[in-house]
């Protein structure tokens, strides 16, 4: 089964610059909230910390990754149709010559709120698991429109 985009059913509020880098948004049935610190406090460029907060009707869930040591990197997020319904995929990526192209994948199941998948520390790939999980290859979503939220 192919990975079908589910754009429309992902809207997301972002703040005015300056205000807390806090972000809404929904991927079916889940309610998502995105919390971003980036290293010059825009909300925008290379991440510190992401935390992503996720409920629905069942269960909540936060999840948190921080950025390497001077590191520079970015953070993107859709919702995406996968064999097993709504998820929410994103990719967390560096910029530098130990780091895999756009590979660095994360995958939240909206049902359960589960992380099925981890972008991996070191950014090695994963993105033939996320294949595996998604049923299809998984969308870069760096430079994609249906990235709802990039960091850079």
């Amino acid at each position: 089964m192919r990975t079908l985009i589910a754009a429309l059913l992902f809207s997301t509020t972002l703040p005015a610059m300056g205000e807390p880098s806090a972000f809404k948004t929904r991927c079916g049935s889940a309610d998502i909230e995105l919390t971003v610190v980036t290293r010059d406090g825009s909300g925008r460029g290379a991440i510190d910390t992401v935390v992503i907060s996720a409920k629905n009707d069942k269960n909540n869930a936060t999840i948190s990754f921080e950025g390497e040591d001077g590191g520079n990197e970015d953070f993107a997020i859709a919702c995406v149709k996968s064999e097993f319904g709504l998820v929410v995929l994103f990719q967390l990526r560096c910029s530098g010559n130990a780091c895999p192209d756009d590979d660095g994948y994360g995958i939240i199941r909206t049902d359960s709120l589960q992380l099925t998948l981890s972008p991996i520390k070191q950014y090695a790939s994963n993105k033939a698991r996320a294949a595996e999980l998604l049923g299809s290859k998984p969308p870069v979503l760096f430079g994609n429109s249906i990235a709802v939220f990039k960091s850079w």
